[in-house]
């Protein structure tokens, strides 16, 4: 017999659609006072966090008390309709205080004419040292996207799988946002049906996947602000399935494949070898072939200049942004090398080095023991996902976007929370100190979570409500 939900719960959750639809009009009405072009004044920044937070707050509300929703093909179409409806009508919006989506159009726009887009940077092709593969990249269409460029003289980050699809939307609408706004929606739209299918597996309400389709920042992030993280969470999923059916090589080749779109999804590659049948030369034999399967596919890079000019380098070497824990870890060190007159710059390199050790140590740690059935291969995942975001020197908000699908599987409160503090991002440029307001009270709750072992308790209903 099918539960039925109480009359609070309806009017709960009828609350949250609506607040969700409201916003979605909302951003779309505001956007073009909140572009970067426009200058917006702080006071409108101010009313825009505000109004995410609030929204935030709604959501979380919502998913404390999902398990109160009927498990039935109503909520299901309700849940769907609600988020694909917001989700088209941001089609319309602007990006809000968010320039990257110009990168895409750029590295699709050279990818698209035949011109490797590791080799040069943007820099180098305005200036003519670079071969530009066609008079359109210096075309009057081009100039608005090139001025967009944010760190101009860096070669792109964005691996060949994402530039492949850049390559896509350019060619769908060259040099405008429609075509990159559709494939968007495709790959998200894909995300909500793998996360549904992974619920039907393991025997969990549907209705959870408003964790992920519902989820405030994730919409923001993806339907507004248009980042192109999206692209790697069907591979994931899709991956994640695999290994569940018992079809651990191709599930370890689809999650090796995922690191085309971004490189973390390579974290992952230590638990799910360890899916295989516990036979050490098997596992060994899969980390092999993920190994040759990331190497072929980072091909386009590999063979171009490993300098500090590419993004990749760059990146790994000193970029920082609303970073919590590892300033801390920075403290540590500072503090600890102070006596040996270390500098500041080797002090942040020592740092990275610790926090990247951290991280891939956790990551090892959580593969070690066998793992003893689906819910919990899910509940590793998650773990080694969340602590690369807690660990990581940029905690940017599309970030936390990877774990959502995560989320929706195996619900955290600690990090459900995350839809009320991240859009504190942006004010982060006058106020530093919501960086901590942001994070800390996340991780503390997250310690509690996997240290009491109540973990995601009253979220969850079914078999798999177990600790951590």
């Amino acid at each position: 017999m099918r539960k039925k939900t109480s009359g609070s719960a309806e009017l709960l959750w009828a609350f949250g659609a609506t607040g969700i639809l409201a916003y979605g009009v909302f951003v779309t009405s505001v956007s073009p006072t909140l572009s970067f072009s426009a200058q917006p004044s702080h006071h409108l920044v101010l009313l825009f966090v505000a109004v995410r937070i609030l929204v935030g707050v709604l959501f979380v509300v919502c998913m404390l008390n999902v398990a109160r929703v009927p498990d039935t093909r109503t909520s299901i179409a309700v849940i769907i309709g609600v988020g694909l409806a917001v989700r088209v009508v941001l089609l319309f919006s602007e990006p809000v205080l968010e320039d990257d989506y110009n990168r895409y159009i750029w590295d699709g726009a050279l990818a698209a004419h035949g011109v490797n887009p590791f080799r040069y940077s943007p820099e180098e092709m305005v200036e003519g040292r670079g071969d530009s593969g066609s008079p359109e990249m210096s075309g009057p269409d081009a100039g608005p996207v090139v001025e967009g460029i944010n760190h101009p003289h860096i070669r792109t980050i964005y691996p060949p799988f994402a530039q492949a699809v850049f390559a896509a939307a350019y060619l769908l609408s060259p040099w405008k946002l429609w075509g990159w706004k559709l494939l968007i929606l495709i790959a998200d739209s894909l995300v909500v049906l793998l996360v549904l299918r992974l619920l039907r597996l393991l025997d969990l309400p549907s209705p959870l996947a408003a964790v992920y389709w519902w989820n405030p920042i994730l919409i923001h992030e993806f339907s507004n602000a248009l980042h192109m993280d999206v692209l790697v969470l069907p591979p994931v999923l899709a991956a994640l399935i695999l290994v569940l059916r018992a079809k651990t090589t191709a599930g370890v080749s689809v999650l090796a494949l995922a690191s085309g779109f971004k490189v973390w999804p390579a974290l992952l590659l230590p638990l799910f070898t360890r899916r295989s049948a516990g036979v050490k030369r098997e596992r060994l034999k899969l980390f092999v072939l993920a190994s040759v399967i990331v190497v072929l596919v980072f091909t386009p890079v590999l063979v171009t200049p490993l300098d500090e000019s590419l993004g990749f380098v760059k990146y790994a070497s000193s970029w920082t942004n609303n970073q919590a824990l590892f300033t801390v870890l920075h403290w540590v060190v500072s503090g600890v090398s102070a006596p040996f007159t270390v500098s500041h710059d080797l002090a942040l390199g020592m740092t990275r080095v610790l926090s990247s050790v951290l991280i891939i140590g956790i990551a090892l740690r959580l593969a070690r023991r066998p793992i003893l059935n689906a819910p919990d291969m899910v509940r590793r995942m998650l773990l080694t996902v969340a602590w690369l975001f807690f660990l990581s020197p940029t905690q940017f908000p599309w970030y936390y976007t990877w774990m959502v699908p995560l989320l929706a599987l195996w619900p955290s409160p600690a990090l459900l929370m995350y839809a009320v503090t991240l859009p504190l991002f942006q004010l982060v440029y006058r106020w530093e100190f919501l960086v901590w307001i942001q994070h800390i009270p996340v991780f503390l709750l997250f310690l509690w979570e996997i240290t009491s072992g109540k973990t995601f308790s009253g979220l969850r209903t079914g078999n798999h409500a177990g600790s951590v």
